[in-house]
């Protein structure tokens, strides 16, 4: 099961300890900047996921937990597509800032900024209206990690070193055949 290969430190199969996100938000909704990190370790889990084409496809408030200091996801149950995360993780959301599932109607004017847009966008009733990928979710949240750094081409320096000897070694062979053919001559 392909599942089961999933490794990633926002990801497991069975549920880790700590308390998931249904039971921390009966105490209060989380602020923006616990919300911040949930979007981030969220998206960065799913998009793994994703990656290795595997969709949770039963997102909810209860299938998250923090775990120590970051949220992890479980419960992958499949059968959906990514569109299909992509409305969990903003119903997720939705219920991290307002402590409530989202309903139609309900709290709307409760998201803070920077979450308004995408949370309602990520909920919209018609898939195609919703963000295809988890990675734009994450893009349009701020949560996005940052492209990994294009290697460096080191065979360019080693290249200019290589024909700098070369070009040394045939100057000084080509002086020293000069020299010895004078010396003949």
């Amino acid at each position: 099961m392909k599942v089961r290969r999933l490794r990633h430190p926002n990801l497991a199969l069975d549920p880790p300890p700590g308390f998931t996100l249904a039971e921390r938000v009966r105490k209060a909704p989380l602020t923006s900047v616990e919300a911040r990190r949930l979007a981030r370790d969220l998206c960065a889990g799913l998009r793994h996921a994703h990656a290795q084409g595997i969709v949770h496809g039963k997102l909810g408030a209860d299938t998250v937990i923090l775990d120590g200091d970051r949220w992890v996801v479980y419960g992958f149950a499949g059968g959906a597509d990514e569109r299909d995360d992509v409305r969990g993780a903003g119903a997720i959301l939705y219920t991290a800032l307002t402590g409530e599932p989202p309903v139609l109607g309900s709290r709307r004017l409760a998201l803070p900024r920077g979450f308004r847009a995408p949370v309602l966008r990520s909920l919209h009733e018609r898939p195609e209206r919703r963000y295809g990928t988890i990675e734009e979710m994450a893009v349009a949240l701020g949560v996005a990690a940052p492209a990994p750094p294009k290697p460096r081409r080191r065979w360019i320096p080693a290249a200019v070193a290589v024909a700098v000897v070369l070009g040394l070694g045939a100057g000084a062979a080509a002086l020293l055949l000069a020299r010895t053919s004078r010396g003949r001559a």
